[in-house]
C-alpha cells in the first residue's frame, strides 16, 4: 500500500505539471484563440475554445499521468488522482495573487471555470481512471472511444465563437489606478526630481508596465541570481546594469534612457513649447509617434511600447495638470524649455 505522504506528494508533483503544462499549451495556442492574462484590452477570445481547453485539459493531463501509473503498476499513485486538479488550481491562483493580479483577475469567470474543472475531473476520475481496466486501451472496452476523443481534442483544441469583456476594461483601469497610487506614494521623491508631472507620467507608466512583467517578489529574485550572471537587468525600470542597483536608482537611469532617445527621436529639429503644451516643430511629429519611437527605443517590443502608451494616455487622464505641460525632458514644471 502506497504511504498517504507520498501520495499526496506525488499528486502535488502532478498538479504542478497541470499548472506549467497549461501555461506551455496556452502560449502555444494562441493562434487558436486562448486567452491570456493581459493589462489592458483582451485579444479577441473564443469563448468555446476557453472552456473547453480550460476544463478539459487538465482531465487529459490526469489520464495520461493514470495510464504510466497503471503501466509502471504504480496503481496506489492514481488514488483520489483528482485531488491533483484542485492544488492546479489553487497553484494558479496563489500565483496570480502573489504576482500583483487580483485587480485584473474575472474572479467570477475563475471560479466557474474551476468549479467545472473539478467537477469535470472528479466524474472522470470516479468513472474512467480509478479503474485500470475501464482506462487503459482494449478492443473490447469503451475506453478506446475514449482514448479516440482525447486524441482528437489533443488535435484539434479549437473553437470560433468570439466574444469581447468591457469588464476587462474596468479591472485594468482599477489595477492602473492601484499602481499608481501605490508606486506615486513610494518613489514620489525620485519622480518629482525627473522633471514635469507630464514627464512623471511616461515615466510611472513604464514602472507600471514593468512591475507588471515583474513583480517586487520577481525582482527579489532576480537581486539573489544577479551576482551568479543569471540577469543583466535591475529594479522597477528593469536598466542593464554591472551591479546591484536600488529601484530609485534603476528610475533614475531609466528615466536618463527615456530623455536620451526622446531627444534622438526628435532628432534635434528646433521646437518650442506654447501655454497648453503644444510642440511646433519645422518637420511635424505627433507626441503619440514621439512617444512611441522613445519607448521602442528602451525596449524594442511593440506590445510593451503599445502597453506603456495606453497606461501612459489614462494616466493623463485622470491628471489636469500634466495635460498644461510639455513631455520634452527639457521642459520646465511649467512647461517651458529650451532646445
Amino acid at each position: 500500500m502506497t504511504s498517504s505522504i507520498y501520495v499526496m506528494l506525488f499528486h502535488l508533483a502532478v498538479a504542478l505539471m497541470i499548472f506549467l503544462g497549461m501555461n506551455w499549451l496556452g502560449r502555444h495556442s494562441s493562434m487558436l484563440g486562448y486567452e491570456s492574462l493581459t493589462m489592458f484590452e483582451e485579444r479577441d477570445e473564443s469563448v468555446a475554445f476557453n472552456f473547453v481547453f480550460r476544463v478539459a485539459t487538465p482531465v487529459v493531463i490526469l489520464a495520461i499521468v493514470a495510464a504510466i501509473c497503471y503501466a509502471l503498476n504504480l496503481d496506489g499513485f492514481t488514488r483520489n488522482l483528482y485531488l491533483a486538479v484542485v492544488y492546479s488550481i489553487l497553484f494558479r491562483v496563489l500565483f496570480g495573487l502573489l504576482m500583483g493580479r487580483r485587480l485584473l483577475l474575472p474572479w467570477g469567470r475563475v471560479a466557474c471555470q474551476s468549479l467545472a474543472t473539478i467537477a469535470a475531473a472528479y466524474v472522470a476520475y470516479k468513472y474512467v481512471i480509478s479503474s485500470r481496466e475501464r482506462l487503459l486501451p482494449d478492443p473490447d472496452s469503451i475506453a478506446n472511444e475514449a482514448w479516440l476523443a482525447i486524441v482528437v481534442y489533443l488535435y484539434l483544441l479549437a473553437g470560433h465563437l468570439s466574444s469581447k469583456s468591457a469588464s476587462h476594461d474596468r479591472r485594468s483601469r482599477a489595477y492602473v489606478e492601484q499602481r499608481k497610487s501605490a508606486l506615486a506614494k513610494q518613489f514620489g521623491g525620485v519622480l518629482r526630481g525627473l522633471g514635469n508631472e507630464r514627464w512623471q507620467m511616461l515615466v510611472l507608466a513604464v514602472m507600471i508596465v514593468e512591475d507588471f512583467n515583474r513583480p517586487k517578489m520577481a525582482r527579489c529574485i532576480e537581486r539573489i541570481l544577479f551576482p551568479l550572471g543569471l540577469v543583466r537587468t535591475q529594479g522597477i525600470m528593469q536598466v542593464s546594469t554591472k551591479g546591484p542597483i536600488s529601484d530609485e536608482e534603476s528610475i533614475k537611469r531609466g528615466s536618463g534612457l527615456l530623455k536620451d532617445a526622446y531627444r534622438q527621436a526628435i532628432g534635434g529639429t528646433e521646437w518650442r513649447v506654447s501655454w497648453h503644451g503644444g510642440m511646433e516643430r519645422k518637420q511635424q511629429m505627433e507626441e503619440q509617434n514621439l512617444v512611441h519611437s522613445t519607448l521602442v527605443a528602451y525596449n524594442p517590443s511593440g506590445d510593451y511600447a503599445r502597453d506603456v502608451q495606453e497606461v501612459f494616455e489614462r494616466l493623463l487622464a485622470s491628471s489636469e495638470g500634466a495635460a498644461a505641460l510639455s513631455l520634452h525632458p527639457d521642459a520646465s514644471v511649467h512647461g517651458e524649455g529650451q532646445a
